[in-house]
């Protein structure tokens, strides 16, 4: 295996903390990474269906194999073992217990469903660039919740941001309910903080929100972002559900403008 940088750190980590996680997109060798570091550990990759179902079915009796910790690779794959897994280190907090390695979304799943599991949340896909986190998203959360959609948006096919447009939505009564609104990108705030005063006029008892991405920047608005997969710098970037131009939503990475363009077009959709 080529040396990663990133090893020293995990096992130092390791020495402090019962529980460590390492996240990353597919195939950046988290797995790899993880196994090498803590090879006399025993590995289960979620992953795999009888794994997974097993763990699902079962938490405690999962966790009860391993005595000592384990590696538990694609954990969110698993998002109700994160409580258990919570329990436990309560009562047994020995460091480098266990190794959890995941996707950029594994934060979200693991906050989101710790949050919301007992609230029969309304989430709501903010559309064009939420579909692609939205979608991922919903088929790991373990618990009952309602969807819905809205399409408010201040920039079509452009770079730069307009008057916030409503064109879709809400569909769904949010009186009384605990909304979750689930969002590509928190750039300026302006179309996140729009559509969350829409809700809570509307009556939504709580709003939350998510977003894959939170951009380093001076905002606009103050917005309060309570999930989000990951931070990235000022730049226009696209891909996991964000464009350019319209186009390269579907890109399964994220992908920034080159920087001798940055002068115009660091702005983009949220």
């Amino acid at each position: 295996m080529v040396p990663r940088a990133a090893e020293p750190t995990l096992k130092r980590l390791a020495g402090y903390y019962p529980v460590v996680a390492l996240t990353g997109p597919r195939q950046s060798g988290k797995t790899t990474l993880a196994r090498a570091a803590f090879e006399d550990k025993p590995y289960a990759s979620l992953e795999d269906p009888d794994i997974r179902d097993f763990a699902v079915a079962d938490p405690r009796g999962f966790l009860a194999q391993y005595p000592e910790g384990a590696v538990l690779d694609e954990a969110q794959n698993c998002p109700d073992l994160f409580s258990y897994l919570q329990t436990r280190v309560d009562h047994d907090a020995r460091p480098g217990q266990f190794v959890l390695t995941g996707s950029q979304q594994f934060g979200l799943v693991s906050g989101i469903s710790q949050t919301l599991a007992d609230t029969d949340p309304l989430l709501v896909c903010v559309m064009t660039g939420g579909v692609v986190p939205f979608g991922q998203l919903l088929t790991r959360l373990q618990f009952p919740l309602q969807i819905d959609y809205i399409h408010a948006t201040r920039y079509g096919k452009q770079l730069q941001g307009g008057q916030l447009q409503w064109l879709s939505g809400p569909h769904q009564d949010p009186r009384g309910r605990v909304v979750l609104l689930v969002d590509d990108i928190l750039d300026e705030g302006t179309t996140l903080a729009g559509i969350e005063s829409r809700y809570r006029a509307d009556g939504a008892r709580e709003v939350y929100k998510a977003v894959l991405v939170v951009k380093k920047r001076q905002r606009l608005y103050d917005v309060k972002v309570e999930f989000s997969g990951l931070e990235v710098p000022n730049r226009y970037v696209f891909g996991c559900g964000m464009d350019y131009k319209g186009y390269l939503r579907n890109v399964p990475g994220i992908y920034a403008e080159a920087e001798v363009r940055l002068g115009k077009t660091n702005e983009r959709s949220e």
